[in-house]
């Protein structure tokens, strides 16, 4: 990979991690109208994302695409259960992300996230 193209993908890295991060931010500020909502797990959910980010040029194409998507549903606040206002609001979220670890083999980053889910 030439020195150019090591900086795109490190700027499309940096950009997806700023919208994961407004992500983590806006479940932040949704506490004050739901103290039930479960910000730790949307941490866990972020983290294991934000590491395939960092990782991404690992990734074959197919697994790209499939995180690409991931991001996309976990950033998508009114997807099948609202993140933002309903209690079980990022079970849904939870599940396509540990579908996606699953897939391509990273239990490590699932494990945190499935040691909070059995809390």
């Amino acid at each position: 990979m030439s020195s150019s193209d090591r900086a795109s993908v490190e700027q499309a890295a940096d950009a997806v991690e700023a919208i994961l991060e407004r992500y983590l931010a806006r479940l932040r500020a949704s506490t004050e109208s739901n103290e039930f909502l479960d910000v730790r797990l949307g941490h866990l959910l972020v983290t294991a994302v934000r590491s395939l980010v960092r990782e991404g040029s690992l990734l074959d194409a197919s697994e790209q695409n499939w995180l690409r998507m991931t991001v996309s549903y976990l950033i998508t606040t009114d997807d099948a259960a609202n993140d933002l206002s309903a209690i079980d609001g990022l079970d849904d979220d939870a599940g396509v992300v540990l579908g996606l670890l699953e897939a391509i083999g990273r239990p490590d980053l699932a494990k945190p996230i499935l040691a909070h889910l059995q809390r």
